[in-house]
């Protein structure tokens, strides 16, 4: 009985490895439309920003949302030195000094860290106190 259970593994393993004698397919996943506006605004991609908040409150709560590091999509605009976007994002309803989370690392910060003076100017016109405090980067 132990030679019957030690050679169906071997025989599954065996017809994994060799494809299993069908086709593959290749599973797709649609990613939460928080993690896409983080992405088009560390590229800077004000179009697509553009196309997903027309119009679309849910999806301009997800202004609010951060990423596993801590960054909403405005601190990623505003930490790649996305002009543009920044002020798009700024127009859209993304709160300058941040969202007050613990976890979050707020825009200004993001943008001075990555020494990009002119959208520290951006932020702090739009109302981002120079006196905020993150956990992140801890200032």
């Amino acid at each position: 009985m132990g030679g019957a259970m030690s050679t169906a593994p071997a025989s599954v393993s065996q017809g994994a490895a060799a494809g299993g004698g069908g086709s593959r397919r290749k599973l797709k996943f649609k990613k939460p439309k928080a993690k896409v506006l983080h992405e088009c605004a560390k590229k800077g991609d004000v179009e697509k920003l553009q196309h997903l908040l027309d119009d679309n409150d849910a999806n301009k709560s997800a202004l609010r949302e951060l990423d596993p590091i801590g960054l909403t999509p405005l601190g990623w605009a505003a930490r790649g030195g996305h002009t543009e976007a920044v002020k798009f994002l700024l127009e859209a309803g993304s709160a300058a000094s941040g969202i007050n989370d613990e976890d979050e690392t707020i825009p200004l910060h993001a943008a001075s860290y990555a020494g990009k003076e002119d959208i520290v100017g951006i932020l702090l016109d739009a109302g981002a106190d120079p006196q905020g405090v993150d956990s992140i980067l801890g200032h």
